[in-house]
């Protein structure tokens, strides 16, 4: 198995692969034994001997001893599992619907969290300033040792080169192209990944959701307005320009709106959050306007959410919310056709509505091809996007080939070894 690394190149050094591998392994199996470990890695045991050694140096796995016969001759088997404050991530979104930052611990649970003031978040470069300023308050907030933080993972509704960390265009945000990685990366001192919103949902619903057994997977989030991901064996679609996954624009019946693209046949005119808002005569506009995201979440927030805090959803707006899940479907039943998932993924506000998503599958059933043989799971997201932006920078910057352990655990690291080092001298 190769693990693609932005800060090494891919393939990366075995070493730090294999490194990586066990800490996926640790993660999903606390209280995994060595000698189980170097079954499912495939490695000797004297590798493993030498990766756990590392890791317990970094402070980033314990190790316990269990009463009882050794296994052989050797040593008894004992239990690895990841130590929560052995290292640290944060998820950051930038959404319609959220604007926040929450810290995260080496096993992937929420430490703190923390809303993020913008004061115009249509400016792309100052909603950046503004954001790093939150993530450093939420850091020294927590207490947490700043050299234990290990990265920053970025969601956010824009057009995103994740390779190069770029925002080609945030037509949603009304953002301007930028070079949202290297301005983060400048002003946290912290490597940095960013992602889109649904690429971000797909990668962690993957590696710690609902979509850990399968392998064509495609995910649908419905909120303000709507996006897509694919991915097959864990690898994402991201097309030639990295603009894959616009089912937004994807062409539908003709309205009276006017998308962010200037069309009125967009899907987001039939089945997005703001169509929903418009059908219901709560815009003062027929033009989609970027500048009103924030408006246009919080209506939709109120209205479809009402576990949230919002109002009971009444029949007139369940109807449109049913009509609008039922728009969505449509489009769904030519990816079906196209990509053959065995798992699909529906996402977002919009997804948490009971009315939308009925909606959604009464029409999909209606009008699907009858294969019963390949028919595909449909089920409810349940990460969010900050949690799953967390999960992403976990991955890209800990459970990853680009880990840093001498960054994270300092002299004690650099002592150990050199101890090592003498003993076997």
């Amino acid at each position: 198995m190769v693990i693609k690394s932005p800060a090494l190149g891919a393939p990366s050094s075995l070493r730090r692969v294999h490194r990586s591998l066990a800490l996926r392994e640790i993660f999903h199996a606390p209280g995994i034994s060595r000698v189980e470990l170097a079954d499912r890695l495939g490695l000797s045991s004297m590798a493993i001997g030498r990766i756990v050694r590392e890791l317990w140096h970094a402070g980033l796995i314990g190790e316990t001893e269990p009463a009882g016969v050794a296994l052989g001759r050797g040593r008894p088997a004992s239990s690895l599992e990841l130590l929560g404050d052995g290292a640290f991530v944060v998820g950051v979104v930038l959404s319609a619907y959220a604007q926040e930052a929450t810290l995260l611990d080496l096993r992937g649970q929420a430490v703190a969290n923390r809303p993020i003031q913008l004061d115009d978040i249509s400016d792309g470069e100052r909603t950046v300033a503004q954001t790093c300023a939150a993530i450093d308050q939420l850091i020294d907030a927590a207490g947490v040792d700043r050299r234990r933080v290990a990265g920053v993972g970025f969601c956010v509704a824009a057009n995103v080169d994740t390779e190069r960390r770029l925002v080609m265009g945030g037509g949603y945000l009304g953002w301007e192209p930028l070079d949202l990685g290297a301005s983060a990366a400048r002003a946290l001192a912290l490597p940095v990944s960013v992602e889109k919103v649904a690429d971000t949902l797909i990668r962690a619903e993957s590696f710690f959701g609902c979509a850990r057994e399968s392998r064509a997977v495609v995910l649908l989030h419905a909120a303000t307005t709507l996006g897509m991901s694919f991915s097959f064996n864990g690898e994402r679609f991201h097309g030639a320009h990295f603009h894959a996954g616009r089912i937004g624009h994807f062409p539908a019946r003709r309205t009276r709106l006017i998308c962010s693209c200037g069309q009125s046949n967009c899907l987001n005119c039939s089945a997005s959050g703001w169509s929903v808002l418009a059908q219901l005569g709560v815009l003062d506009s027929p033009a989609y306007r970027p500048e009103q995201v924030r408006h246009y979440a919080r209506e939709i927030h109120k209205r479809v959410d009402p576990a949230a805090g919002g109002e009971d959803v009444d029949a007139r707006t369940a109807r449109v919310l049913g009509k609008a899940g039922a728009a969505l479907a449509q489009a769904l039943v030519y990816l079906e056709l196209t990509f053959d998932p065995d798992l699909v993924i529906l996402a977002g506000s919009l997804a948490r509505n009971e009315a939308y998503f009925t909606g959604f599958l009464e029409a999909l059933r209606a009008a699907a091809p009858s294969e019963p043989d390949t028919e595909c799971k449909i089920v409810r997201g349940g990460i969010t996007p900050v949690h799953g932006a967390g999960l992403v920078a976990l991955l890209d910057h800990v459970l990853s080939p680009s880990l840093d352990l001498r960054g994270l655990a300092g002299e004690a690291f650099d002592d150990a070894e050199a101890a090592e080092r003498r003993g076997h001298g």
